[in-house]
């Protein structure tokens, strides 16, 4: 009985003193950045009205096209779409500097989502989209890529303010 009430004290007073920190762990900056892909998609949306149509009838098509195909009426037809990714991998000589053998399994892993196979085959009411990943072989200015690119810097404890800094570090040009 006394062995137990020791215990349960010990567990207690490390609980205690740990609470404390708990929120500090879990917290989130106070005014994230915003993703300038969906800055630039409300911006359209609120002022080019073809655009929103456009937006609305290809949402539309989609959900459409994935209720016949999941009632066995249709299938997607035609080659997969490969879109090209590259990894910018920011690192200061620490465990963030993942090896090449993680982002090839994260590949791997998106094209068994969007295939619905591996892990994600028979989840649910879900569908094999033609929409295949692969690492970019080629770099904007023609130049041959692992698509893997690895720069070290300081900006890897990312604060609001640097999020400018840490993208020209890597910036590829989206228009080529």
């Amino acid at each position: 009985m006394i062995r137990l009430t020791t215990t349960r004290f010990g567990i207690n007073l490390f609980l205690l003193l740990l609470f404390p920190y708990l929120p500090q762990a879990q917290s989130l900056p106070t005014d994230p950045v915003p993703c300038g892909t969906d800055l630039l998609h409300k911006l359209l949306v609120a002022n080019r009205a073809d655009y929103a149509e456009r937006v609305e009838r290809a949402e539309q098509l989609a959900f459409e096209k994935s209720l016949k195909k999941m009632a066995g009426q249709e299938s997607f037809s035609g080659p997969a779409h490969t879109i090209p990714l590259v990894f910018h991998i920011i690192h200061d000589g620490g465990p963030e500097n993942i090896p090449d053998s993680r982002i090839t399994n994260a590949v791997a892993f998106l094209n068994d989502a969007f295939a619905n196979t591996g892990y994600f085959g028979g989840l649910g009411v879900s569908a094999d989209v033609p929409f295949r990943f692969c690492l970019a072989q080629q770099t904007p200015d023609g130049l041959a890529t692992s698509g893997i690119t690895r720069t070290q810097s300081s900006l890897t404890d990312l604060f609001v303010n640097q999020d400018t800094a840490l993208k020209n570090l890597i910036r590829w040009d989206p228009t080529r």
